[in-house]
């Protein structure tokens, strides 16, 4: 077996894997076919005091300017939506750049109580596009 068809993190064999990514490090993937418009999962979610706090698969989804899902508010969180069908193993991909226009000047994004910066983000960008 190669290291590369080692899956390092499941949620379970339906909804979505964190596994190594082509683009960058590592990645999210989904662990089953979606339907366009279908919820994936939970992206994002409200903290205190203008702080997101990005949940597992919010950190792991890499950018692409031609992403496979969006993240749209309600509520108190941001979810990963399908814009177009998703086939189970394939990449999820979100445009970073909606993402931190959604979230606002003043927010802040965390992971695990760190601040993960806008500018960490857009160290990605130019990996994909």
């Amino acid at each position: 077996m190669k290291l590369s068809d080692i899956i390092l993190e499941k949620k379970n064999d339906r909804d979505w894997y964190i596994d190594r990514s082509k683009v960058h490090g590592r990645g999210l993937f989904a662990g089953r076919d979606y339907k366009k418009n279908e919820i994936l999962d939970v992206a994002i979610e409200k903290g205190n005091k203008g702080v997101w706090n990005l949940t597992k698969p919010g950190r792991y989804c890499n950018h692409q300017t031609k992403s496979n899902v969006d993240v749209v508010k309600k509520d108190d969180h941001f979810n990963f939506i399908a814009n177009r069908p998703i086939k189970k193993d394939d990449e999820i991909y979100a445009d970073y750049e909606k993402v931190t226009d959604s979230l606002g000047p003043d927010s802040r994004l965390q992971w695990k109580g760190r601040d993960f910066t806008y500018n960490s983000i857009s160290n990605f960008t130019e990996k994909t596009d």
